[in-house]
């Protein structure tokens, strides 16, 4: 059972940059196709979402996917969904 909100960002490009303020809880770093070298939220990079050591990681914690492209965005989602990764949280920004 997950205790804490330990939360892993899937897409780290503008829309993360701006959904991180409105996320609650701990953002321990990110899952992208390839390390960004502009990191500005100093994230850590946990490698592909499809690789074994990111679904691991995304089992065990939170997640947000933070992909702009509606159509590319329900990609991710259903194959997160495939791999029993159920555990998003939403992001409300007032």
């Amino acid at each position: 059972m997950l205790t804490d909100k330990r939360i892993i960002i899937i897409g780290y490009s503008g829309h993360a940059y701006v959904v991180a303020d409105a996320l609650e809880g701990e953002i321990i770093g990110y899952c992208e196709n390839e390390e960004k070298i502009d990191n500005p939220l100093q994230l850590k990079y946990f490698g592909p979402e499809r690789s074994q050591k990111a679904i691991a990681l995304l089992q065990k914690n939170y997640c947000f996917i933070s992909i702009g492209n509606n159509n590319i965005r329900e990609k991710v989602y259903s194959h997160l969904k495939l791999n029993a990764i159920t555990n998003f949280v939403n992001a409300i920004h007032y």
